[in-house]
């Protein structure tokens, strides 16, 4: 994200659609879960109308138990409430708990081997000690080591340019990777090599290099962390895409195959990332968002990468005008699909952050979120989709199904 409250204005008008009583979603539940017991999966349920849009499932889905993932500005260490509903993975980007920077590289990174852990000390902390799993993504080359001053998204000179040399990356990702991981005790699991770049196009922001220049930073990043925790999964940078229908996404592509240390962007990464923003309610977009990583993937020879949706809201300025209600529903209809296809992790931002109504101090929204992660982590999905009504069905292995 650029801010709390600035995002690229794109797709067209909202439809709205009103949440009933039932907002958190329609509960069947049958016998216990006969999975965990070894026994065959109970009959599925059937859905409550017919599909306009069945995600292909074979056999069946395990949503893991870190599925429901967030990101927070000023909690912990700032002015915003703890969560008081449950998720499983927590990512760093946009953390900046006393507006003084936050976690990003140029933020901790002051001078070459200079490093202040002191807020993502504390991040780090509290999540790993609550369970959770947790994303680092790499984002803002140091002033001091940019081949650029220009300002970034975030007043910073540099943040979005390609760093000088790549070791400054290694020498980074070294020290935080030792510091978290070293004593073999991972409390940093995922590192995302980069925060939305783009390439051509659009007005260039987040990164302003080359695809090239992006996958030596990846390749190193992933040397360097694998060095000292050859278990860290590095993931792929987040990019946000916008195209209709279901395609392979070129900027993906370009940097899949870009050259870095004599292979290629792709041979550095352990799993695949993409943003999703909500403009319009149509679902249906989600689900050829997802559809449309894997095609990726497929494209350039890792269709057996996990994929992780890394951050996902509504489009900057649309939820203000929104019921908190009409959030709620939203989020959990992502859920749903998002867990039915197989998505690794589903990220919402923010928790104090107005894309998703501020959950912080929103019940109704912080209910939805806790409801999603009660009903969906853990849990084995055999079908699932977008209903001919306009709501998301998943049904599980043991009997029971969920309808929003």
């Amino acid at each position: 994200m650029t801010s709390i409250v600035s995002r690229r204005m794109l797709l067209g008008g909202l439809v709205g659609t009103a949440a009933t009583a039932g907002a958190f979603g329609e509960s069947i539940f049958a016998s216990a879960n006969n999975a965990e017991n070894c026994q065959p999966s109970a009959p599925a349920a059937a859905p409550p109308a017919p599909y306009a849009r069945q995600i292909p499932i074979d056999g069946s889905v395990s949503v893991p138990a870190n599925f429901i993932g967030m990101h927070a500005h000023r909690w912990p260490g700032g002015s915003s409430p703890a969560p008081t509903y449950g998720f499983g993975t927590a990512r760093s980007h946009d953390h900046n708990p006393d507006n003084t920077g936050g976690v990003k590289w140029n933020s901790i990174n002051k001078a070459e081997d200079q490093y202040d852990w002191t807020h993502l000390d504390r991040w780090v902390d509290t999540h790993h000690s609550a369970g959770r799993d947790t994303i680092y993504t790499l984002y803002g080359t140091p002033s001091w080591c940019a081949t650029s001053q220009r300002i970034d998204p975030y007043g910073q000179p540099g943040g979005e340019s390609p760093p000088t040399d790549v070791r400054y990356v290694e020498k980074f990702i070294g020290a935080l990777t030792q510091r978290y991981n070293g004593d073999g005790t991972r409390r940093v699991k995922m590192i995302e090599i980069w925060n939305e770049p783009v390439f051509s196009g659009e007005v260039k922001k987040f990164w302003i290099g080359t695809a090239q220049e992006l996958a030596e930073v990846g390749a190193a990043l992933y040397t360097s962390a694998k060095a000292v925790d050859a278990g860290v999964t590095v993931l792929w940078p987040g990019f946000v895409e916008w195209y209709d229908g279901v395609v392979v996404w070129p900027q993906q592509v370009e940097y899949g195959n870009a050259p870095a240390r004599g292979k290629t962007g792709k041979d550095f990464a352990d799993a695949f990332a993409f943003h999703y923003y909500d403009f319009n309610n149509d679902h249906n977009v989600l689900m050829d968002t997802i559809e449309s990583a894997r095609a990726t993937q497929a494209e350039l020879g890792k269709s057996d990468w996990k994929e992780h949706n890394t951050e996902v809201g509504i489009g900057d300025g649309r939820a203000a005008d929104l019921s908190s209600e009409d959030v709620a529903q939203r989020i959990q209809r992502w859920s749903i699909l998002s867990a039915a296809y197989g998505t690794a992790t589903m990220n919402l931002y923010s928790h104090d952050g107005g894309n998703i109504k501020n959950p912080s101090e929103n019940p109704v929204v912080s209910a939805a979120i806790d409801a999603s992660h009660q009903r969906l982590a853990g849990k084995t999905i055999t079908a699932g989709g977008l209903l001919n009504d306009g709501r998301a069905f998943a049904a599980f292995s043991d009997g029971s199904s969920w309808t929003v």
